[in-house]
């Protein structure tokens, strides 16, 4: 059953096979009625008309129009019956079987428009979640690169303050030379310098570059 009840949950027109399947089993009804059941031609005098299994499979199976077109199928066949064999012009038997096969078959198109609606939400959901994985991973990358950043410098700056720690007993000269060192060898700096001012008039520089002071001085 759950094989008949598959299929496309999408409209696409009306569709060919539901109205083979029509008359496929009507044509296997009145081959029973002939060779069974020939004293009652067309099921008319049957409490239940096995045309009701089909007025109700064929609409809960493909929806509205193929459900109305299998009942105008049932309904006429039975109608034909009816006026051949008793002249009997009631269309009670085909105008239920229409208005079966239009509830169901509306049910089951109703059930199809809500089924649509629930997976376009869906993939429009599911790739909205996509690019909040990908936003994810993304932060993920910077916030690890940070965390990095930060444990190379915490590590830089610790190995700067064991190597302060060793210029406690230079001379003057020397800690500044020795800070340009340390200068360029944590920071990385291709070039860098110090200057010095003297009695707020004049400035001499220590270049990183080369040991010991300029020996020029320069005016403020």
């Amino acid at each position: 059953m759950e094989k008949f009840f598959s299929g496309s949950y999408t409209r696409q027109g009306f569709r060919i096979r539901s109205l083979l399947e029509t008359l496929f089993f009507l044509g296997i009804c009145l081959l029973i009625n002939y060779l069974f059941f020939r004293e009652d031609m067309g099921f008319l005098g049957a409490f239940l008309h096995p045309f009701w299994i089909i007025i109700i499979l064929i609409p809960i199976r493909y929806g509205l129009a193929e459900g109305l077109v299998t009942a105008f199928c049932a309904g006429s066949c039975y109608y034909l019956f009816a006026i051949i064999l008793t002249s009997d012009y009631n269309l009670t038997y085909p105008l239920l079987f229409i208005l079966t096969a239009g509830i169901l078959g509306e049910n089951r198109d109703v059930l199809d428009r809500r089924y649509n609606r629930a997976e376009a939400r869906l993939e429009t959901m599911s790739g909205q979640l996509e690019g909040y994985k990908k936003r994810e991973l993304a932060y993920q990358d910077t916030l690890d690169h940070f965390e990095r950043t930060i444990a190379v410098q915490f590590s830089d700056t610790m190995d700067m303050f064991k190597e302060l720690s060793t210029a406690k007993d230079m001379s003057p000269e020397e800690m500044k030379e020795y800070l340009l060192t340390l200068v360029k060898k944590f920071l990385e700096a291709d070039a860098c310098a110090y200057f010095e001012i003297i009695d707020n008039s004049c400035y001499k520089i220590y270049d990183g570059n080369r040991k010991g002071a300029s020996r020029e001085i320069y005016p403020l």
